[in-house]
């Protein structure tokens, strides 16, 4: 299901903005990601997106965004009690902002 929604969504967003540049990011890592549904989720956003052409940021493996860790949830995520794993606070989008520029610059810097 996920991968023909991931798919619908790549075709009807190129085909709704022909001249955008589009970049998909997965979502962070989380404790036990080996393995885990959401290991499956990451590696069908970078299979499908990538079968369309569009940049895709594994912020899972390669962020310096740290989910998995309780500790690091309390200080970079929103609510500040390590629960959410999901939602940035403004630090930690201060922490990530320089390694998603630069993966956005790339294909930029392209053109």
């Amino acid at each position: 299901m996920v991968r023909e929604r991931l798919g619908l969504l790549c075709s009807g967003l190129i085909e709704r903005y022909p001249n955008a540049m589009i970049f998909f990011f997965t979502p962070w890592t989380c404790k036990d990601f080996i393995g885990s549904p959401r290991q499956q989720v990451v590696d069908t956003i970078l299979e499908i997106c990538g079968s369309y052409g569009i940049p895709v940021f594994d912020a899972a493996r390669h962020s310096n965004i740290f989910a998995a860790s309780e500790q690091f949830r309390k200080i970079y995520f929103q609510g500040g009690k390590g629960t959410d794993t999901a939602h940035l606070n403004p630090q930690g989008h201060d922490r990530f902002l320089p390694v998603a520029e630069k993966f956005i610059l790339q294909y930029i810097n392209e053109q």
